[in-house]
């Protein structure tokens, strides 16, 4: 039975201290490729209206989040795990800031 990922910053801080052990890297490709899958899914129902999208605006929040997370799968593809980390540790910062701010608490 596949487990459910939600996507947060314990998630993405989970995710990124895999990063610290060789025999986890396919773990986290395939972690990063599901949050990418999430937050596809979050923008593709703002764009159709079904979300909150046309509330709160949030399409272009989660357009970066999906840049940002790609970012850091290529460069953890081509084994700059160092950037990879970065890049994780930069979202989860987005994250700690929108969920301070109390952005897109219903969202995702």
């Amino acid at each position: 039975m596949e487990q459910m990922l939600v996507v947060n910053v314990n998630t993405v801080k989970a995710t990124r201290e895999k990063l610290d052990k060789p025999d986890k890297t396919d773990e986290v490709i395939a972690d990063i490729t599901k949050m990418i899958e999430i937050k596809k899914a979050l923008l593709w129902r703002a764009d159709a209206g079904t979300c909150c999208g046309s509330l709160c605006n949030i399409a272009s929040s989660l357009s970066s989040e999906i840049s940002m997370l790609e970012n850091a799968l290529s460069k953890l593809e081509k084994g700059d795990k160092d950037a990879a980390r970065q890049l994780l540790s930069e979202y989860e910062q987005i994250l700690i800031s929108r969920d301070k701010s109390g952005e897109q608490k219903s969202c995702g």
